[in-house]
Order: C-alpha cells, then sequence, then structure tokens
C-alpha cells in the first residue's frame, strides 16, 4: 500500500515508497510470566532499484511489561556486487536499535 499520512510519507528526510503491516506472535520459552508476544511489524521501503534495497521495520510488542514504552527498529540494506551486477548474490546488513516512547525507570535493564 502506499503510504497515506506527512509522518508517513517521510522518514529522516527521504520519501517512503510502500506500507506493509504484519501481525506475529513470537513464542517466549524459560519466562514463567509471558507465554507468546503478540507484535505489530511495519515494514517501509525507503529505496528499492535494481541493485539496492533499503527497509526501516519497527516491530512494536502488546503484552509484555513496558510495552508502550519502547519499540525495536531494524534497517535492512541489500546490495549486490557493484562490480557485477548479474551477479546471483548480495550482501545484506541488518542493524537494529531500540527506540525509547518515554521515559521509564527499567530503561536501563531494556
Amino acid at each position: 500500500k502506499e503510504a497515506d499520512t506527512d509522518e508517513e510519507k517521510n522518514y529522516d528526510g527521504k520519501s517512503i515508497k510502500e506500507v506493509r503491516e504484519m501481525a506475529v506472535e513470537f513464542q517466549i520459552k524459560n519466562n514463567p510470566f509471558v507465554k507468546a508476544s503478540p507484535t505489530v511489524k511495519h515494514f517501509k521501503v525507503i529505496e528499492r532499484t535494481d541493485k539496492k534495497l533499503l527497509m526501516r521495520v519497527l516491530n512494536k510488542c502488546h503484552s509484555i511489561p513496558y510495552a508502550d514504552c519502547f519499540g525495536v527498529e531494524e534497517e535492512w540494506y541489500c546490495e549486490t556486487p557493484a562490480d557485477n551486477p548479474n551477479a546471483k548474490c548480495c550482501a545484506l546488513r541488518i542493524t537494529l536499535g531500540v527506540i525509547f516512547y518515554k521515559s521509564t525507570m527499567m530503561k536501563g535493564m531494556i
């Protein structure tokens, strides 16, 4: 789907090409209080060419403690080798970070 709002149309000064949303449930082991974490993943395609794909993914969990205080953002960067554009391989770099929406005493533990 196309980006709808002005906030969705721009990300760090770059226009967003496409937006997707996916609901998943992650199983959590060795935790007596939480067995599964329903999560919504918001995919935003920032750049897509024949040689490059840049995508940002915002993950929002709902049933874990302090879930309204933070989100996890991933950046996926996939590129084919510049010297061989017809190669059947690519380099994939995935980085992630925690973004805090509200201040919390548990910030150091998260």
